[in-house]
């Protein structure tokens, strides 16, 4: 069961903030406007008849999002307090997935509440090999664990630079349905704990959901451990991976429809940044120490590939609509590298 209590701590608490402060602002607002209003009237005409300009302000700066600082320090904040405990539990938490035991791939559950069936928290699970060495996968990880790939709005937490081995950010996605668009935005918290044998990553995201969604949040911890394949002659790093996913709504009761949207955007979004982190992985640990492949360049590709159906690459690009750039070699890696 995945427990919520400080996230849902840390709303309460800013919500009361955010009454409170919107309280005395309105106070100050209804004396200070009662007295000054004539004064600004008075002000405006005489700098626009000194200046000879007209009052013309740019739309994009009136309709520019604004950053509401108190919501990310709370929020912020309670994730950042999480992940030394998050670590703590790294062991016991793959031994529960039983992730220690899996065969190589990926898994989802969905477990529900008993009570009214609805969706109580999703697990995913996951043992992956790869032929990189520990400290360059390592290093690679931790580099695509910044999914610099989630570019729009995206801003960085200042002060988690401060904290050691500690990364936080903020972004905003877009996500199509089939039923429409959902907008999500995301806060993203990890932090990474490396040992001489492994390397432990920990994280938190949490989502809100806007416009009809708004009052939807999901709430997710991550764990992921990589640590040297052992009997193996050709060396190469495991890692397993677990985490948990819990939808919240905070103050709303939504209807099963905007539910069900609301989890799928999540559940596409997650999937569509594990993806990137393990074609990362992959593209890596093809080309790492690989003369034939040179990272400086990307181009279109249009040699054949050994796909099922034949054709370029170029043309499975478009009938998947996956954007395909292969990178400079002898011979075209599509089957590996798509």
């Amino acid at each position: 069961m995945v427990s919520s209590a400080s996230t849902w701590k840390a709303l309460a608490r800013y919500q009361l903030d955010k009454r409170q402060q919107a309280s005395e602002v309105q106070s100050r607002l209804v004396t200070a406007v009662s007295a000054q209003a004539s004064l600004i009237q008075e002000l405006k005409v005489i700098v626009l008849n000194h200046l000879d300009i007209s009052p013309v302000v740019d739309e994009r700066v009136l309709n520019a999002p604004v950053v509401n600082g108190r919501k990310d320090e709370i929020l912020f904040g309670t994730q950042l307090s999480e992940l030394d405990a998050n670590y703590a539990r790294t062991a016991a938490v793959l031994r529960a997935g039983g992730v220690d035991t899996m065969s190589v791939g990926l898994t989802k559950s969905t477990f529900k509440n008993s009570s009214d069936g609805r969706v109580s928290y999703f697990q995913y699970r996951g043992k992956i090999h790869s032929s990189l060495s520990l400290k360059q996968a390592c290093k690679n990880f931790w580099t695509l664990a910044h999914i610099r790939h989630r570019r729009q709005d995206r801003k960085v937490y200042d002060r988690a630079h401060e904290l050691d081995n500690t990364f936080a950010v903020k972004f905003r996605t877009a996500v199509q349905l089939l039923s429409g668009s959902v907008s999500l935005l995301q806060r993203l918290t990890v932090r990474r704990f490396v040992a001489d044998d492994h390397m432990v990553l920990v994280w938190k995201v949490f989502v809100e959901g806007e416009g009809a969604y708004s009052g939807m949040h999901a709430n997710d911890s991550g764990w992921c451990r990589l640590r040297p394949k052992s009997n193996v002659p050709e060396g190469g790093t495991i890692m397993e991976l677990c985490v948990h996913q819990a939808p919240m709504h905070f103050g709303l009761n939504p209807i099963g429809d905007e539910e069900a949207n609301f989890h799928e955007a999540v559940v596409k979004v997650s999937k569509e940044n594990e993806e990137k982190l393990l074609t990362g992985m992959e593209l890596q640990s093809l080309v790492v120490g690989n003369p034939k492949f040179d990272l400086r360049e990307t181009k279109a590709c249009p040699r054949k590939y050994s796909g099922q159906n034949g054709g370029t690459c170029a043309q499975r690009s478009e009938a998947t609509k996956e954007q395909h750039m292969c990178y400079r070699a002898t011979d075209c890696t599509d089957s590996k590298l798509g």
